[in-house]
């Protein structure tokens, strides 16, 4: 913010010009570091679960069952 304030001034006593051309080199050396960007780590995935299905059993017929009985 200083830098910028200082600008303000020179612009002020040269008229504009010149100094309006500092703040753009400075602009473009401010470009030139640029921050490393943070490798993101991948995250991993969830195997899902596979859920086992139960097997229904088989209702017999009682009724049927008794009558053969009853034979």
């Amino acid at each position: 913010m200083i830098h910028h304030m200082e600008n303000i001034a020179k612009r002020e006593k040269d008229g504009g010009r010149e100094s309006d051309r500092v703040g753009v080199t400075y602009r473009l050396e401010k470009k030139k570091k640029k921050k490393k960007k943070k490798k993101k780590k991948k995250k991993k995935k969830k195997k899902k679960k596979k859920k086992k299905k139960k097997k229904k059993k088989k209702k017999k017929n009682k009724k049927k069952i008794k009558k053969k009985k009853k034979q």
